[in-house]
């Protein structure tokens, strides 16, 4: 089972993969939430993020993207999110 072997390999020499929580919500934007993210993403610009190849165990990894810092965006992400998983208790 992924994660739970002492060893840092598996018996079939590969790494061990921790597990991943994946949260997904669709229709979070509407469309015309998603169209207008998108243009002002692309309004901005991305930067090529490639890698000097992989390092060991891990996939080669060649992708563009872009960064930015928006407060107002973030909150009212999180804003939409929190309503979702509010009543979720860990």
């Amino acid at each position: 089972m992924a994660g739970k072997r002492k060893d840092k390999k598996g018996k079939t020499g590969c790494p061990t993969i921790k597990p991943k929580f994946n949260l997904q919500v669709p229709n979070f934007f509407t469309p015309a939430e998603s169209q207008a993210f998108v243009k002002s993403v692309e309004s901005l610009g991305f930067a090529h993020q490639g890698s000097l190849g992989p390092a060991y165990g891990e996939a080669y990894r060649d992708n563009d993207r872009v960064s930015m810092n928006d407060p107002d965006l973030a909150g009212a992400i999180w804003s939409g999110l929190n309503k979702l998983i509010s009543d979720i208790k860990i």
